[in-house]
């Protein structure tokens, strides 16, 4: 509460200028009466004591706001740079579970849910794979730009198919991947059907290159590894990239 009520105060450009007023105005009352205050102490401690407390006192005057605007200055500084590393650990963070030009997580956040999903509590897990058809041929001919194109594209068809329980990973240069906890067959089949709408609709309604993924996708409860559901995803789906070429 006093941190919240400190940094609202020093926020304040208001604020900190009326402190400012308020100490020059306290240090010329002192000045106004310090005669008098002194006159009285010489009486009560001496004028030794009283010579020594006002050289203490006249460095103080100055001393203390200094070192209170130096350390507040200080502070800030800390507060900032908290903030800034703070900032940095988050891009890191994101970078390291991320495929940056999609936005989808990359292959090693992949391989890490791989390991979380095996507890039963997750089961059964379905997989989807997709590849892009083509990209390769696409990179060769119209070059990477094009093929970059299709990419995005890809990846904006695999996000916006994905469910509740579903997460879209981008596990390499043109294939993608979708686990689901707790799924069916009959909904990874709603979400190849989703992704195949979005697909067949950026087709017909953009000018544009033609993309297509081929999918493959299975389905394991708790007696099967997620490798051997991911083998079998990944065997369908190169299955249907066969039938189709």
């Amino acid at each position: 509460m006093y941190y919240r009520t400190l940094k609202i105060f020093f926020a304040d450009k208001a604020l900190r200028e009326l402190s400012v007023l308020v100490l020059f105005a306290l240090l010329l009352f002192l000045s106004a009466v310090e005669a008098q205050l002194y006159t009285r102490m010489e009486e009560w401690l001496g004028p030794a004591v009283v010579g020594w407390l006002r050289e203490g006192w006249a460095a103080a005057f100055f001393l203390v706001p200094a070192v209170g605007l130096f350390a507040l200055r200080r502070w800030r500084e800390a507060v900032c740079e908290r903030k800034k590393r703070r900032l940095r650990e988050s891009e890191l963070a994101f970078q390291g579970m991320h495929d940056l030009p999609t936005g989808l997580y990359n292959r090693s956040y992949f391989e890490q849910c791989m390991e979380e999903f095996a507890s039963a509590e997750h089961f059964p897990v379905g997989m989807i794979i997709c590849d892009v058809d083509g990209l390769k041929l696409i990179n060769d001919t119209l070059g990477n730009a094009k093929g970059d194109h299709l990419i995005e594209t890809a990846a904006r068809a695999v996000r916006f198919s994905c469910g509740e329980n579903a997460t879209a990973f981008r596990i390499d240069g043109d294939e993608f991947a979708i686990l689901l906890r707790q799924s069916s067959p009959a909904q990874l089949e709603a979400v190849v059907e989703r992704i195949e709408k979005f697909l067949e609709d950026n087709n017909r309604d953009k000018n544009e290159l033609p993309i297509s993924l081929s999918i493959g996708y299975a389905v394991g409860d708790k007696d099967m590894a997620l490798l051997d559901i991911f083998q079998q995803a990944d065997s369908f789906m190169y299955r249907k990239k066969l039938h189709c070429n």
